[in-house]
């Protein structure tokens, strides 16, 4: 995709004109170090959206607020290295966002931190993060975790997952005492 930047960059505003609400944008063949057209941010009549195989491209500068993705209701984050800001800057964003997915994807940061006030489903699967923080988010229904650690030994890289504020929450999912410690607001549960 690199060497078509251009022609990329005219699709996605091609794509913004028709008022496009799902897109799967996919980098393939590989090199995976290609970043997202920022392009990709002025669809604001997305509705759906999965992203796969791309770097989250730098938010100094981008449009930021509600009105970047008003309609955004889905969004799939899959093998894209992707930080803990930009992921709360997705968030921040997308104000009628209902679900959230990250797949083995890669969190330079490493401590996720998730927080809205629409979202009702976050899943971090085979997903590396050192902490997963789910905060004021009053409608979340479902956490599902899954080897958040792939490849690595049991217990060389642990997560932490961290539920605040989630009122609503009936299912988390997939938790494995040896890789997850579980806190949920003061209690920590941990092996043994």
């Amino acid at each position: 995709m690199a060497p078509h930047d251009r022609a990329l960059r005219r699709w996605l505003r091609s794509l913004a004109d028709k008022r496009v609400e799902d897109l799967i944008f996919v980098n393939r063949p590989f090199p995976h170090d290609v970043y997202l057209p920022a392009d990709v941010l002025l669809i604001s009549s997305l509705r759906r959206l999965y992203l796969g195989f791309w770097y989250f491209p730098d938010i100094p500068g981008l449009p930021a607020g509600p009105h970047v993705f008003p309609h955004l209701r889905e969004i799939g984050l899959c093998s894209t290295v992707i930080s803990a800001g930009e992921i709360e800057y997705v968030l921040q964003c997308s104000p009628v966002l209902e679900t959230l997915a990250i797949i083995l994807s890669i969190n330079p940061s490493s401590h996720v931190r998730v927080g809205s006030r629409s979202l009702r489903c976050a899943v971090l699967w085979m997903s590396m993060a050192r902490e997963f923080a789910i905060v004021a988010t009053p409608r979340l229904e479902r956490l599902i975790l899954w080897q958040t650690c792939p490849g690595a030994p049991s217990g060389v890289f642990p997560t932490n997952v961290k539920i605040g504020y989630a009122p609503e929450l009936r299912v988390l999912g997939y938790l494995e005492p040896s890789i997850h410690a579980l806190e949920i607001g003061n209690t920590v549960i941990q092996v043994s």
